[in-house]
């Protein structure tokens, strides 16, 4: 029923692709996709139509169709169904291209969405375990040896449907193995041959490609994100747009390594928005490398990694265990770090590890630990809500508006858990 109805809503949508005839730009991958997309709707600002926040199986249809979504309100999508056909004659797109975030979080999304937007040129920045539980009834049934093949399988589908050519990032390992011969036009570019130089800051970072461009950013950024603005550097030049080198007033998404004040002068890095292990693993090197004396790690569950998760947290725990700078305390959020990363920490680290149920009671730890000055990093996933710690630490009670998940709908989730728990923004 969930790809019938998605198939009634392509079937409308297509009607409008054909009748737009854009050049579809598709941005693909496990993480990162949202702030590739952003950067790419700067550079090609007037030219390009975005899909927004909108890359499922469901969200895509409706943005061409030029209808909102139910957001929490399933009786709209009466609505939805009857307006689909009238929307399909009468919706006139005019942008040369179409710049659209594409997910294959599920069996069978990547096929669908490749098989609606049919891409001009494919940016497959990265692969990983996201979502892992969904794929895991595929490798019972004998479909694929491992949850591996078969994400990478479903990704694969953007670069077989793909007319023109896929970018790549060649350095990634498991891209490597995902290349096939039923997808000959995937280009992979080397990162030694793009990306020259990486500097970050509490506030800022500057990317400097092998092309002489060097783009700066207003919030610290990670080196893996790097390779995204080379794959964005080498389309700008394939399409012969003309690239915007200083990014600093780019609208960021937020909960992405959003720089933010917080009390006691200290800096906040929040990078809550979601996590995979492969997103932590890459903000903790970033985190690394910022200069702070002292620095707090503010670590929440890995979710939806099914029979995974075990592993992919033990994994997360040797990461930190790495980290060499200035580190005076790790706080984990959820049971799956308690279970599976507290123990290894607190036996491999020098420093206070401690874990919390939920969000209830981080800020309040912290406070207790601060001097001045500390910087403080937050990653989880989604349902952890680590912003509503981030919240009760900002110097400046507005900035909450630079929080992630700030809609109605995450809002009564935000309030249904305060009720709950007895968290406070206090």
């Amino acid at each position: 029923m969930y790809f019938g109805v998605a198939g009634y809503l392509g079937f409308w949508a297509d009607m409008v692709l054909r009748r737009w005839s854009p050049r579809t730009i598709v941005v693909t991958g496990s993480v990162g996709k949202t702030s590739l997309l952003k950067m790419l709707e700067y550079q090609f600002g007037a030219k390009a139509r975005t899909s927004g926040k909108n890359n499922s199986t469901f969200g895509i249809p409706l943005d061409i169709l030029g209808l909102e979504g139910t957001a929490g309100r399933p009786w709209r999508w009466l609505t939805i169904l009857l307006l689909a056909p009238y929307r399909a004659f009468t919706v006139n797109h005019t942008a040369k291209y179409y710049l659209a975030e594409a997910d294959a979080s599920m069996p069978g999304e990547g096929k669908f969405l490749a098989g609606l937007l049919k891409p001009y040129i494919t940016i497959w920045s990265n692969l990983g375990k996201t979502h892992s539980e969904d794929f895991e009834p595929l490798v019972k049934s004998g479909a694929y040896s491992d949850v591996d093949s078969a994400i990478a399988a479903e990704f694969a589908q953007f670069a077989m449907h793909t007319q023109r050519v896929v970018l790549t990032d060649g350095d990634n390992p498991n891209l490597a193995e995902a290349m096939t011969e039923e997808a000959p036009n995937m280009r992979r570019h080397s990162n030694e041959e793009t990306l020259k130089q990486y500097r970050v800051h509490k506030d800022r970072t500057a990317f400097q490609m092998h092309s002489g461009n060097i783009y700066r950013f207003s919030s610290p950024l990670p080196y893996a994100l790097g390779y995204q603005v080379a794959l964005m550097d080498k389309l700008l030049k394939m399409l012969r747009i003309e690239p915007k080198l200083d990014m600093t007033d780019q609208d960021y998404p937020p909960g992405r390594s959003t720089y933010l004040r917080g009390i006691s002068d200290t800096t906040i890095i929040d990078s809550s928005y979601n996590a995979s292990l492969n997103s932590m693993e890459t903000v903790i090197d970033m985190f690394d490398e910022i200069v702070a004396s002292r620095k707090i790690m503010v670590l929440g569950d890995l979710l939806e990694q099914g029979s995974q998760s075990a592993s992919e947290h033990r994994k997360l725990a040797r990461k930190v265990m790495m980290f060499e700078s200035n580190l005076v305390a790790v706080v984990l959020v959820g049971a799956h770090c308690k279970t599976h990363v507290e123990p290894i920490l607190k036996k491999t680290l020098n420093v206070p590890v401690v874990s919390f149920e939920s969000s209830k009671g981080v800020a309040k730890y912290i406070e207790g630990l601060l001097v001045g000055k500390e910087a403080i990093l937050f990653k989880g996933s989604q349902s952890i809500y680590l912003e509503l710690a981030i919240e009760e630490l900002l110097a400046n009670t507005a900035d909450a508006a630079k929080l992630p998940r700030r809609n109605s709908f995450f809002e009564q989730k935000r309030k249904a858990l305060l009720s709950r728990t007895g968290l406070s923004r206090a």
